[in-house]
């Protein structure tokens, strides 16, 4: 701005002296503007000439001038000085003229050169300082023309995006770029277009993941780093140490330990990610501990636990147990390290880590089960003579490491597992199982005794006898009877022998005709009789035995049952469905298999088998429930796993950290999350990890009434505006009436004009918070709240405070009692009974009131009288008594009656059920003497035994108490009437504390009579 300064003189007319006021007066430079295309004004630079073409031919006609400076006098110029036009306006028809404009005497700077051409510019092009931009970059693309210019339109897809004067443009977004240069005869298109790409983002968010948690690498293997990073067209670089090496890929083996580098870069910058990884071994040094002997008596067996040395770092992945080199146990649970064997062998444990397994050494497990029968069998009929001279006797029974004692009539004949016979008597062993580890004994049988006798005579007659002849249960017991002494008996099935015993009893199992014949040593007696025997086909015992129960992948499992009977059917199932026929079956799916054998005339028994067929974890990933940027510290992020395989067992870890085990895992704190899914055939990890960022919350909005006097009243249709408070910056509001969405309302101010309950939520990048409600009323004011913690019923000089709750500041509220205004405020506390009202008063002048009677109740006088020796109260609505005796309590006497004994003053202090206190008057007793009354007599009074005898003169049935000094029974019974006038009893009082009591004798007529008893 420029300042023109002008002087004049001032005469004073007591002073001649000249006195010179200096005025300022302010000019602005004027602007010159030219009209472009209609509606479209260019302000040409000052000092300058700038060119505006005028066409010679068609055109415009002429070239619009304006000014937009205000003034009151206007004059626009030619280059000769010549004045053109004196409004703010002016057309020049005239070309190669320069024209200026003047306001207020002061000449623009800007000039415009009006230039007549004959034509619109041609050879329009483009080009751009690079086609390739990444994102919230930008290049700068220029136009050139031939000819004369006076504007560029630049379009973007097609649309007009930008209109300047100069042949420039910056650009920041993707799409296909064209310009037209502009004269006064025309526009023309540039013969060509650019096309501007977003290359990609910069990279962020770089990280590094080992193949395994505990970022280990394995001697002589290495382990898989993948890096993982946001952004497009990525380039990797690894170094170790600081030292490059690797290729351009997103995966890095490492080789050893050491600090693990990856910058990951695009053309819009890189970002980087380091970790620490450490050398790492096989597990070694495994071993196995057992909790008790390997050698030990029956099924006691010991739990196995394994054992290993591991690198630092290094966690176990898995243990496998063997026995006798077959699978038997899989444990992908690093803290289930231990297997109980149940049965006897050579057990070995493969312990693994990430980086591979190794084996134990060989424990030997060996049960010595103890003999559970022994039955003696003889290697000819048991019995000598008839040129028999010896025979040799063993033993069937079972047990491990067996040791044999021999006795001939209870006298040790031998301890081999045979022992040769010679003379005639009473043999039978002993048979003891030994714990070869400290000779302890596991468990003895004694077999029966056999009787060797001398025999001259083979058996002549037998007999053969059975329970049945039909059967389902899979046997029938034979028995034979014979002569003869030291007999053996052969059995035979359709004439073919079957069996030999010491006993006369044989269980047959399968159909046919048996026959049996006794022996001795001299000889075989006749063929018994033929029974034939109906033993029906029985599935006695079953059981499935397979070739595996744990394949890993595919493969095919054969089952095989094991079954005895026969003319049995076979049948296999799956999840009730059949699956085949006969003796074995081939599997390659998961299930719980069965196997059902029926029997045509006896029946059904089945057996089941478990095949699992388990696929290695893979593919896994994690799928977080919710956002990862968490705003609620309060509501965790629920991971979720995801993964192709068989389901086992879940690891989650946090950082590295094993957080938990679950199909899910609840993430409430900040960090890297990855996933291990394990089963019996091995592991594998997430491809992903979760970051979860925690703390992006919001800070709640306030809600502020910024007219209306800030009162919330809606007064004569008037509309309030609420305005949301927020220190976040630029956020996103949404506006609730009533707990419901206001549609449309999403600025930072909502005319309110309907009563309710309103809110703001405020959000920004994911987070959102909700403001307080704010309570808009209309002009009708709602009752008050009237409240009290005690009642309004009271004893006189107690109070009681009544209370509101000031819902509208701007209110006024008032307190009236008995009509009259006796405070304001929250509360008033009332001491006085009568009407008490809450009014309130808002600022529109509406008002409405809430009232409470208050009673003021004065303390009781009670009434005391004494009758029949009796003191009671007159007064009503009492809740509590406590009698008194010459001014000292009582202790228990808080009846509404009481009954004194000793002479002096009594009386009562009474509470009413409102807690008001009041006390009667005192009456003076005179006492009872021992004697007094003639009708009661009491012998031995004083007494210390327990036990008086009553007299009363009384012809009528009567019914005692003995009443203490409190006025409590002590005791009561009735006391019937005696034949005569005269009515003695001897009555047991029991053993009393030393005092003062009275005896009362009560009769059915209504008359009663009392007298003392002392106690010492």
């Amino acid at each position: 701005m420029w300042v023109l300064t002008t002087a004049k003189t001032a005469y004073s007319k007591s002073d001649t002296t000249a006195v010179k006021s200096v005025k300022h007066k302010p000019f602005t430079i004027p602007d010159l503007q030219v009209e472009i295309s209609p509606g479209v004004w260019r302000t040409l630079p000052n000092g300058t000439t700038t060119i505006v073409t005028l066409c010679s031919s068609g055109g415009s006609g002429g070239r619009k001038l304006r000014t937009t400076t205000t003034g009151t006098t206007y004059e626009w110029k030619g280059l000769s000085g010549t004045t053109l036009g004196t409004n703010t306006e002016f057309t020049a028809v005239n070309g190669f003229q320069i024209h200026t404009i003047t306001v207020d005497g002061v000449e623009s700077t800007a000039k415009a050169q009006i230039k007549t051409v004959s034509s619109s510019p041609s050879s329009v092009s483009i080009i751009a300082s690079s086609t390739s931009i990444c994102s919230g970059g930008n290049t700068t693309l220029t136009a050139t023309a031939t000819g004369e210019v006076d504007a560029y339109r630049w379009y973007k897809d097609g649309a007009l995006v930008e209109t300047n004067f100069n042949n420039s443009y910056n650009v920041s977004t993707a799409g296909v770029y064209t310009v037209e240069a502009v004269n006064d005869c025309n526009a023309t298109l540039s013969t060509n277009s650019v096309t501007i790409t977003i290359v990609g983002t910069p990279p962020s968010n770089a990280s590094v993941v080992p193949a395994n948690t505990d970022s280990l690498v394995c001697n002589g293997s290495g382990t898989l780093l993948t890096a993982t990073a946001s952004g497009d067209n990525l380039n990797y670089a690894w170094s170790r140490n600081g030292v490059p090496e690797g290729t351009n890929s997103a995966t890095h083996l490492a080789t050893g330990a050491g600090a693990y580098k990856v910058v990951v870069s695009n053309g819009c910058g890189n970002d980087d990610a380091t970790i620490e990884m450490k050398d790492a071994d096989k597990p070694g040094g495994i071993f196995i501990d057992q909790t008790s002997a390997s050698t030990f008596c029956g099924a006691l067996f010991p739990r196995l636990s394994a054992g290993a040395n591991l690198s630092p770092g290094s966690t176990v992945s898995k243990y496998e147990w063997y026995r006798e080199g077959i699978l038997v146990k899989t444990s992908a649970n690093s803290s289930d390290n231990a297997y109980t064997p149940s049965l006897s062998g050579n057990y070995t444990v493969k312990v693994y880590n990430f980086c591979g397994g190794t084996t134990s050494s060989v424990v030997t497990i060996t049960s010595i089960n103890p003999p559970t029968y022994a039955n003696i069998k003889s290697s000819s009929p048991p019995s000598l003579g008839c040129g028999v001279t010896s025979l040799v006797l063993s033993v069937d029974t079972d047990g491990d490491n067996l040791k044999y004692v021999w006795k001939k009539d209870n006298v040790v004949a031998g301890t081999n597992a045979t022992l040769n016979v010679t003379a005639t008597g009473d043999y039978q062993v002993e048979i003891t199982s030994i714990n070869p580890l400290d000779n302890s004994v596991c468990g003895t049988q004694t077999s029966a005794v056999v009787n060797i006798p001398f025999v001259a005579t083979p058996p002549t007659t037998i007999a053969m006898t059975s329970t049945q002849t039909i059967t389902c249960d899979g046997k029938i017991e034979l028995t034979a009877t014979s002569d003869g002494d030291g007999l053996s008996y052969n059995w035979f099935k359709d004439g073919v022998a079957v069996a030999t015993t010491l006993i006369n009893t044989y269980n047959a199992t399968l159909s046919g005709v048996y026959t049996v014949q006794a022996q001795n040593a001299c000889g075989a007696g006749p063929l018994s009789n033929a029974i034939s025997l109906d033993i029906k086909s029985v599935p006695n015992t079953i059981s499935i035995n397979a070739s595996n129960t744990l394949v890993c992948g595919t493969g095919t499992v054969t089952l095989t049952g094991n079954v005895s009977g026969s003319g049995l059917t076979l049948e296999w199932f799956l999840n009730n469905q059949k699956k085949g026929e006969g003796a074995s079956l081939d599997v390659t799916e998961t299930g719980e298999y069965l196997l059902r054998v029926t029997s045509a005339e006896c029946g059904v028994k089945e057996a089941k088998k478990l095949i699992r067929f388990v696929t290695v974890p893979s593919n896994v990933s994690i799928i977080p429930g919710s956002a990862t940027n968490v705003c609620d510290t309060t509501k965790p992020v629920t991971l979720f796993a995801q993964f192709d395989g068989t389901e086992g067992t879940y690891e989650w870890f946090k950082d590295g950290i094993l957080v938990g085990n679950t199909a899910t895992y609840n993430a409430k704190e900040a960090g890297s999350y990855a996933l291990r899914i394990n089963n019996e055939c091995g592991n594998a990890i997430s491809t992903n990890d979760i970051k979860i960022t925690f703390g992006g919350a919001l800070k709640t909005p306030g809600l502020l009434i910024q007219n209306n006097g800030g009162s919330n009243i809606l007064c004569n249709a008037v509309s309030i505006q609420l305005k949301a408070t927020q220190s976040e910056g630029t956020v996103q509001y949404r506006w609730f009436k009533d707990n419901k969405l206001v549609n449309n309302a999403n600025g930072e101010v909502l005319e309110v004009s309907d009563p309710g309950e309103y809110r703001v939520e405020i959000s920004k990048q994911g987070c959102s918070a909700l403001s307080l409600s704010q309570v808009i009323q209309s002009n009708e004011q709602a009752p008050p709240i009237l409240g009290y913690l005690t009642p309004l019923e009271f004893c006189q000089g107690d109070s009681v405070v009544l209370s509101t709750e000031i819902l509208d500041a701007n209110a006024k509220y008032e307190w009236l009692y008995n009509g009259n205004v006796v405070s304001s405020g929250s509360s008033y506390t009332a001491k006085e009974a009568g009407i008490y009202t809450i009014r309130v008063t808002n600022s529109c002048g509406f008002s409405n009131t809430r009232q409470a009677e208050i009673e003021v109740k004065l303390p009781p006088e009670p009434q005391l009288i004494l009758a029949n020796n009796r003191l009671s109260v007159l007064t009503a609505d009492i809740r509590k008594y406590q009698w008194y005796f010459n001014d000292t309590p009582i202790i228990g006497a808080n009846d509404e009656t009481f009954i004194p004994i000793d002479s002096g003053s009594y009386f009562v202090n009474v509470t009413t059920s409102i807690g008001c206190e009041g006390t009667s008057n005192v009456i003076n007793f005179q006492g009872l003497d021992i004697n007094a009354n003639p009708l009661i007599n009491i012998a031995p009074n004083p007494t210390n035994t327990g036990r008086v005898t009553v007299t009363i003169l009384s012809g009528l049935d009567a019914h005692l108490k003995l009443y203490n000094n409190r006025g409590k029974v002590v005791y009561s019974n009735s006391f019937p009437k005696n034949t005569t006038f005269v009515n003695q009893k001897l009555v047991e009082i029991g053993e009393l504390p030393r005092g003062i009591y009275l005896l009362k004798a009560s009769f059915g007529n209504g008359q009663s009579v009392s007298t003392k008893i002392l106690v010492y």
